[in-house]
Formats: C-alpha cells, structure tokens, sequence
C-alpha cells in the first residue's frame, strides 16, 4: 500500500541506526492505530503537494511516491543534522492529527482577534472536501 511506502522512506531511507529506525516505526504505527492509515497517508501526500505548490494525481501511486519522496530529500536537506525521526516528530506527526481532527470535525479554527469577518463554519469546510474539486481545502488544512 501507498502508506507502506512513505514510512519506509522515512524509516529506512532517511535513518542510519537501526535502533532509530525501529523506534519511529513503533510511533508511525501508533500514530496510524490514532489517527488511522488512511489520514496518515493523505498526510503524507498533502504536504508533498504543498511543498511541491501542484497537486499531486491522487490515482497515481508513483508519482505520489515520487513526490514525497522528492520532499523528504528537501526536508533533510535543508534541516541540516535532521533525519526521519526529526521530519516525523516535526512534520508528519502534527499534520495527521490536524487532518484527523478536521476531518472527524474536531479542529478548533484560530480566529482573527477582533476581525468582523468570520471564518467559515467547520460544518461548511467538512462538506466540501465531500466533493472532488473541493478536496483541496484539505490541503490547506
């Protein structure tokens, strides 16, 4: 599966000590038992295409491999001394318990002081992500 692929590039590719490598696996798997596989996954590929600003084919495993792939290598590289366990802890984490939450309808919106705008209901966000071309508003989440 999809998901398989991201955690070993994270745990395998990304890490030296096999030490390491069995720790963040422990904690990827937990975090699936959490948040489940599938927002894990859509974690995983959403900040691909963030990073990448396009949207990755969602029905084309390779190129979303590929595209998180081409992150991680980023993300490494431009955190010097970070590693797999560093991208997890900081990056993937965060983002799969936030999707999660926004999509079980439990994400509290910041909102904007004393702003007379409000923003749009959770309801409201939940819904369009119902819709193909709406499926983005999960990318901006």
């Amino acid at each position: 599966e999809l998901i398989d692929e991201f955690k070993g590039l994270v745990c395998f590719n990304t890490i030296q000590t096999e030490h390491l490598q069995d720790k963040v696996m422990v904690k990827w798997d937990a975090l699936c038992d959490d948040v489940g596989r599938e927002s894990m996954q859509s974690a995983c590929w959403l900040r691909a295409q963030l990073q990448h600003q396009k949207r990755v084919v969602s029905n084309d495993n390779y190129k979303q491999v590929d595209s998180f792939e081409d992150y991680l290598k980023k993300y490494i590289d431009s955190n010097k001394g970070s590693n797999g366990n560093m991208f997890f802890n900081e990056v993937l984490e965060p983002s799969a318990k936030v999707l999660e939450s926004f999509r079980r309808g439990n994400l509290v919106l910041p909102t904007c002081g004393s702003s007379s705008t409000s923003s749009p209901s959770l309801s409201f966000l939940r819904a369009t992500t119902q819709v193909t071309t709406g499926k983005e508003i999960e990318l901006v989440v």
